[in-house]
């Protein structure tokens, strides 16, 4: 079994998996080019959490890949779209969005969610490459429950602030301890230039951080074969839904926001 076959088969089981090895040398710097741009010149959306546990902070920032060319660059990177098509088995991909992830001293933790329901799209393949810059030990990597994917379950999205709900929806559950002990938890240690593939319906959660360096990474939202506009979300993140998008319950991908990223620059 290849590398890339054993992926799509964690991918499948586990709704994440890692990849070693994917940016190093100059596609590592890429990466880091990418990272330094955003950070050089943030958006509208740029936002700055501060931590309450001592000095740190947790910055964000998204949908850069249209005005800088660095994050474009990489988003359309040809060998890993090649990969993300590979492990969602999928002929089509497009690109979503970038974030900006950036955890600085005593950062705060990232609270458990799934991605899915912070989304104006719904797709059992739809998924995010998280790509650090630097080793990611497991006391501060991403952590997963193993297998949550395949629940039916979609969960409230809390805030990454503090935690707290941000919203109500009859079609979305509370997450509950419950919930997340009845799955096994793992945390993904990464060097730098190893991936992180998830499925937007995993649950996870990233702990605080305290540490001397800095913990930057680059995630790039795809959407793939069967992806379809939803209503079903709360604070839609990046709003589409005020950009222009009209959202549409099951409407297909609007290719003027959301191209495809296998068909180059």
């Amino acid at each position: 079994m290849t590398r890339i076959e054993q992926a799509k088969k964690e991918f499948a089981t586990h709704g994440f998996t890692k990849l070693e090895g994917v940016f190093l040398g100059r596609r590592l710097a890429k990466v880091e080019a990418a990272v330094n741009a955003v950070c050089r010149a943030p958006s509208p959306f740029f936002k700055r959490i501060k931590s309450k546990n001592g000095p740190g902070e947790f910055l964000m920032d998204f949908n850069n890949w249209r005005r800088l060319a660095e994050v474009k660059s990489l988003c359309f990177d040809k060998e890993l779209v090649t990969v993300v098509k590979a492990i969602a088995d999928s002929s089509k991909c497009w690109i979503f969005h970038d974030h900006l992830l950036v955890k600085k001293g005593y950062a705060p933790s990232t609270p458990w969610h799934q991605d899915r329901p912070y989304y104006i799209f719904k797709g059992d393949r739809n998924l995010s490459v998280w790509i650090p810059t630097c080793d990611v030990t497991p006391d501060l990597s991403l952590k997963f429950l193993v297998g949550s994917h395949k629940s039916n379950q979609l969960f409230v999205p809390r805030s990454f602030v503090d935690g707290a709900e941000l919203g109500q929806r009859s079609d979305l559950d509370i997450l509950t301890d419950e919930v997340i002990g009845r799955y096994p938890i793992e945390s993904v240690p990464l060097k730098a230039g190893d991936v992180i593939l998830f499925s937007n319906q995993v649950l996870h959660s990233a702990p605080a951080h305290d540490h001397s360096s800095d913990r930057a990474a680059l995630s790039i939202r795809y959407l793939l074969d069967g992806a379809l506009l939803t209503e079903q979300y709360i604070n839609a993140t990046p709003p589409f839904n005020k950009m222009g998008v009209k959202v549409a319950e099951d409407g297909p991908i609007p290719e003027k926001f959301f191209p495809r990223a296998d068909q180059g620059l």
